[in-house]
Parts: structure tokens; sequence; C-alpha cells
């Protein structure tokens, strides 16, 4: 957040940190971006409600916004080392994030989160119990537990997991994870 009397603001649910910053003035009539802290003198900035008093997000997409931003910081932001940089989110080369935002065309309207699932592959149950093939890959799932072998024969014969490769070319099933049951016949 951005003011002509209290400078540059990080404002989370839990604190209020003034930032040293370097902005043009032009920008600090209240202008409150949506930002998120990548580091300490590092935010990522995602969105934009409030430009110089008035409420452009009523009136704009998401799109529209977010090819905005790159153009309002590239004018009014100037890092030097020891200041707060804002970056736009498109900056960000890797990012580990749980999911994403997704918007409507419509203004004003706000974003809903999408969970990213990375890891999800489909998995064929094998004439031998307790052995599952992942579809395209050399390997198997491992099953180690006795409650993991009757939680997977409750999904029929091919289903989709989210899990992860091992060295030895094995597979180890996520913990608290969302599985979708896909008939072996669709």
């Amino acid at each position: 957040m951005f003011t002509y009397d209290q400078g540059c603001h990080w404002v989370s649910s839990k604190e209020t940190i003034q930032l040293n910053c370097i902005m043009d003035e032009r920008i600090c009539g209240d202008t409150i971006f949506r930002a998120e802290m990548v580091s300490k003198n590092k935010f990522m900035i995602s969105d934009v409600w409030l430009y110089n008093s008035s409420c452009i997000f009523a009136y704009t997409n998401f799109e529209q916004r977010y090819t905005w931003i790159p153009k309002i910081l590239n004018r009014f932001h100037k890092h030097f080392e020891g200041f707060v940089s804002l970056i736009h989110k498109s900056q960000i080369e890797t990012f580990s994030s749980k999911g994403s935002e997704c918007y409507t065309d419509d203004p004003g309207t706000v974003g809903f989160f999408v969970e990213e699932l990375t890891n999800m592959h489909w998995v064929t149950k094998s004439e031998i119990p307790d052995v599952y093939k992942l579809d395209g890959f050399d390997g198997y799932l491992r099953v180690p537990s006795l409650e993991l072998s009757q939680y997977l024969r409750t999904l029929g014969n091919r289903f989709q997991i989210e899990c992860t490769k091992n060295e030895d070319d094995s597979w180890t099933v996520h913990e608290n994870i969302p599985i979708s049951q896909v008939n072996a016949s669709s």
C-alpha cells in the first residue's frame, strides 16, 4: 500500500511493516497492490485494487490489470541495493506453489484457487495382489502398509493418484491427497 503521508507498507493478516521502497510520488495517492513476500526485500505484485484513489478493480478484469502492472512498475519503481524490490508475477522463474488463482473476464470479480496436482499419474492394478503399474512408466507403486493396500483396492482396476518416483524406479503415494477413481471401462 502506498500513501502520501505514510509511504509504503506491507500489510498482512499478522502484521504491518513499513518498507524502504523507492517509488515515484505520483503513485503514492492511496495505491493498493496485492503482493506476496518472496523474501525480506522482494515482493511479487500480482494484482492492483486502487490506483491513486481510483478503484480500478471495480471496472477492469484481471487480464487488463495483470498486463498493466509491469507498465506501472517500469514507470514508477526503481530498485537500488538495500531497498525493497517490487517485481511482477511474470518475472518469477522458479516459484513453488500449491496451485493458482483463476479469474473470469468480468470486471470486479475475485479469483478462485485451483489446486495444482503436478504428480498425478494413472495407475493400473495387475493380476498380482498389491502390485500396481504406472501407465507409461517403468517400476511399480509401493504398497508399504495394510491400510494403503486396503485403500487402493477400493479404487478399482484403474485410477489416478498423486505419487513420486523413487531412486529405485518404484513410486510412493503422497499422503493426504485427493484421489479420483476412474472405471477401467471408461
